[in-house]
């Protein structure tokens, strides 16, 4: 496809996730206003969030696979479509149950755009190419939901909280007319059944688990929660037992076998537990502990996704010796984030959440490139829908449980003092960031594994002497996969 068409393609594509992205998160700094008006508490509307993310961790792999079997082209516009025509309902929710009820329904849509989105862009890419396309999807997919929490305080003070719906309606409305004369028609998909049964079980065990563990901070290990938890796990235990015996599965687990496949996955996880866990919690404190306005408190989160839209396009054109490393760079400066925003919290420092933020964004934008093109190459063609749909999933339960866990260990601690609770809950989401360090120099020795045998194999092929050790080396990379 010429750069042209492939340029309209992107475009298109990147329109349609933002627009059905951006709105998982554009309540969180408006949730007391809007509470206020429905004369509820701002406990129950949490679910206006953490709902439509469920629904997005585990409709994501079932998406990616109902594409690759239907078509991503046509999965995408009906997403497009349902996603507009329920923003403008959600602009009329009558009670904050009807808006809680129709936000997690137009989440449902807006998740199929996700793998979609992905499959489509890697499609009319080369695999040597797929490293700087997907800098550009994965900019977009992090900082959607990153500038929704940030414009949300804004407009819903000039506007009203219902105005962004309305926006959101129109945003998507542009991105399906841009669609359908824009996206290539004629995809080859994959003529085999949907494990829908699966789908099925896979909904219900992930999502018992994450409700259990995202409402145990708020009511504690009750019977009921922990029967939620226990169901959850009974149930994904028995989604991984028909995956192995299906000859259709909606995950191929035999994919986690290759390192390649498996370490990107696990590294994101990792790195969006503290990611998006610390952007949740960080404007809480920052209103209320240190008492900015809620503009102020907007202008200071938006410099994480200045940070990481600035920074994922450049990061991707620079030399291959560079921008490999991109996972390992991106896992360290998501571990100084966190740090920063612990020193913010025991110093009660603007700047410090200011420089936190921008580290975060930096950290995102520099590592989730290479290591969304490592994960997408590992896959057949036919499997890219899936396949993303499985890195969304990941990212998406790693966004709920940090939410969760420093959600609820800074909730110990509201504003004055040393805020030990806040600093500890940071401190949290640096430890995940540890784990993502230590994968992904797990990651990085594969990389340099594979860089010997390629050099080597280049050498012989021009008659030179191998390399001492090559063959060990080459050895060892065929047989890992």
């Amino acid at each position: 496809m010429a750069q042209r068409s492939r340029g309209f393609v992107v475009a298109a594509t990147l329109t349609g996730q933002f627009a059905t992205g951006f709105p998982v998160t554009v309540l969180s700094v408006v949730l007391p206003v809007i509470a206020r008006g429905y004369g509820v508490s701002p406990g129950l509307l949490t679910w206006a969030i953490t709902g439509p993310m469920l629904v997005m961790a585990v409709s994501t792999p079932v998406f990616g696979k109902i594409g690759d079997v239907f078509g991503h082209r046509r999965l995408f516009l009906v997403s497009l479509a349902g996603s507009a025509v329920l923003a403008v309902v959600t602009a009329a929710a009558p009670t904050a149950f009807a808006l809680i009820a129709i936000r997690i329904a137009s989440q449902a849509f807006g998740a199929a755009a996700q793998p979609s989105a992905l499959a489509l862009i890697m499609r009319v890419h080369e695999p040597s190419e797929r490293g700087r396309a997907s800098g550009w999807w994965s900019m977009v997919g992090a900082g959607a939901p990153v500038v929704g929490l940030v414009i949300g305080g804004p407009l819903a003070q000039a506007l009203g909280w219902r105005s962004l719906f309305l926006i959101q309606a129109g945003l998507t409305a542009v991105a399906l007319a841009m669609a359908i004369p824009l996206l290539p028609k004629g995809e080859t998909v994959e003529r085999v059944k949907v494990d829908y049964l699966g789908a099925g079980l896979l909904m219900a065990g992930v999502l018992g688990i994450l409700f259990a563990v995202n409402s145990a901070p708020d009511v504690g290990l009750s019977p009921f929660i922990v029967a939620m938890l226990l169901g959850g796990l009974v149930v994904t235990a028995l989604f991984i037992w028909r995956q192995l015996r299906t000859a259709y599965p909606l995950i191929q687990l035999s994919y986690f076998r290759n390192p390649d496949f498996g370490l990107p996955i696990a590294v994101l996880f990792c790195i969006f537990f503290g990611y998006m866990g610390g952007f949740v919690i960080s404007p809480i404190y920052v209103e209320s502990a240190l008492a900015l306005s809620l503009s102020a408190t907007s202008l200071v989160m938006m410099s994480r996704p200045i940070a990481n839209s600035l920074l994922s396009p450049i990061w991707v054109r620079l030399p291959a010796r560079v921008s490999r490393h991109g996972p390992l760079v991106g896992s360290l400066l998501s571990v100084a984030a966190m740090g920063t925003f612990a020193a913010g919290a025991a110093e009660h420092s603007v700047p410090a959440f200011i420089v936190g933020n921008v580290l975060g964004g930096l950290a995102l934008g520099v590592a989730q490139p290479a290591l969304t093109a490592t994960m997408i190459n590992s896959v057949s063609t036919e499997n890219q829908g899936a396949a993303g749909g499985q890195q969304v999933m990941a990212t998406q339960i790693g966004s709920v449980l940090g939410i969760s866990v420093l959600g609820g260990i800074a909730a110990g601690h509201r504003v004055t003092g040393t805020a030990p609770a806040w600093v500890l809950a940071y401190v949290a989401g640096g430890i995940a960031a540890v784990g993502a360090v230590v994968l992904a120099l797990l990651l990085a020795r594969r990389d340099r594994a594979a860089a010997q045998a390629e050099a080597g194999a280049a050498d012989l092929s021009r008659g030179g002497t191998p390399v001492p050790g090559l063959a060990h080396a080459c050895a060892n990379q065929v047989a890992s996969g």
